[in-house]
């Protein structure tokens, strides 16, 4: 227990005193060492995981007939190619996930608990964990965690754990816009892949590509405080399918011409030999000059989306704004560190993009900013800027 005391400055002999309590545990060190080994480094779904557990002690006995108890637990594992990989994909911006299941970098997913159990090890000190490997119900590939501890005569416990991945089927099929925003009745292009999951190519995948328009339906509600919030849910309207072969380098491009603006969904779907679905999608917008529902939010944001998700020197960026409204003036400005370029312009609709030069300027980011401002011309003091 720590004590200190603070005399009072204003009132001689009174002070405080302060208490704080901490247990130290004595350390003993284990007599024994525990081991995991699962069979495989990773696995697919519909496989079944076989995990050795090995007692031992230091002086080379096996820890004959103790308990051992364990715990399984699984994160979504969103699978990418970082630069490292040795994949000539690595880094680029494919989609390997589905229905919005996007991540990059330092993702964090769901957890879950998948098996508990107890066991007595045999009398050469081993057991075998025998795990049934299922996640046809999970969105994405996940990471099991299995954690093991023993016990010992004394009641002493040491534990280990290993971590695995388990794939949701025996390769990736992933997919990627070479452009996020295109006009009405221009072509959009896809370059869609499939690699194994140490990044290699896997040749010959069948896959089914489809496009979706998604449909949005806004209403606006009142709650509980009066006040009235925008409530917004979607239809995925299948358009068009078509079906690829990828080449010897697990790639081929596909493309669709959208004949109306909105948001659209693109799915490469494939089967592997264990029936498993391999599935991903990606996301891509169409501009036009009619009215489009974005889904509405009950605050004052306006969502950017650029064309591209990296540009380099010389590039003109492409950028979707998607605006609540119509025929409304708008501040833009480029900045880094501080204002690189400011300008107002006139939304004429609400999916108009604007042009972002990539200059020297700009690296190694930049931020584009757009202000909207709607109400009277006149009252507002704005004028029609030149083109």
């Amino acid at each position: 227990t720590l004590q200190t005391t603070k005399e009072n400055e204003k009132d001689e002999g009174v002070s405080s005193s302060f208490y704080q309590s901490f247990l130290v545990a004595a350390y003993r060190k284990p007599d024994y060492k525990l081991g995991i080994e699962p069979d495989k480094k990773s696995y697919a779904n519909g496989e079944q995981a076989k995990l050795k557990v090995t007692g031992q002690y230091f002086f080379g006995a096996p820890l004959a007939n103790a308990k051992i108890e364990w715990t399984i637990k699984s994160e979504d594992y969103y699978f990418f190619l970082p630069a490292d990989s040795g994949s000539i994909y690595a880094s680029k911006w494919f989609s390997f996930s589905n229905d919005g299941q996007y991540c990059y970098f330092g993702c964090r997913g769901e957890t879950a608990v998948v098996e508990q159990g107890k066991a007595i090890l045999d009398k050469n000190g081993q057991y075998t964990i025998n795990l049934p490997l299922d996640i046809r119900a999970k969105k994405l590939s996940q990471f099991y965690t299995v954690e093991v501890t023993a016990f010992d005569l004394n009641d002493q416990s040491v534990s280990n754990r290993v971590a695995m991945p388990v794939h949701q089927g025996e390769y990736y099929a992933g997919i990627m816009s070479r452009d996020s925003v295109v006009k009405k009745g221009k072509e959009a292009g896809f370059e869609v892949i499939t690699v194994d999951a140490e990044g290699k190519s896997v040749a010959g995948k069948n896959l089914e590509i489809s496009l979706f328009k998604r449909e949005w339906n806004t209403i606006k509600k009142k709650n509980v405080d009066s006040d009235f919030y925008y409530e917004n849910n979607y239809e995925n309207i299948f358009v068009e399918k078509k079906s690829v072969l990828t080449d010897q380098k697990g790639h081929n491009l596909v493309s669709f011409t959208p004949k109306n603006g909105g948001d659209y969904r693109v799915i490469a779907e494939g089967k592997d030999s264990r029936g498993n679905k391999i599935a991903a999608s990606a996301l891509f917008y169409v501009t036009d000059e009619k009215f489009i529902n974005w889904g509405e939010e009950s605050n004052d944001r306006i969502e950017l989306v650029p064309d591209k998700l990296e540009y380099k020197i010389g590039d003109t960026a492409h950028i979707l704004v998607k605006s609540p409204y119509r025929n409304v003036y708008a501040l833009i400005t480029h900045e880094r560190a501080n204002i690189i370029q400011k300008k107002v312009i006139k939304i004429v609709s609400n999916a108009q993009t604007i042009d972002v030069p990539i200059t020297e300027k700009s690296l190694p980011n930049i931020f584009v900013s757009v202000l909207l401002v709607k109400g009277d011309e006149n009252a507002a003091g704005l004028i029609t800027p030149e083109n």
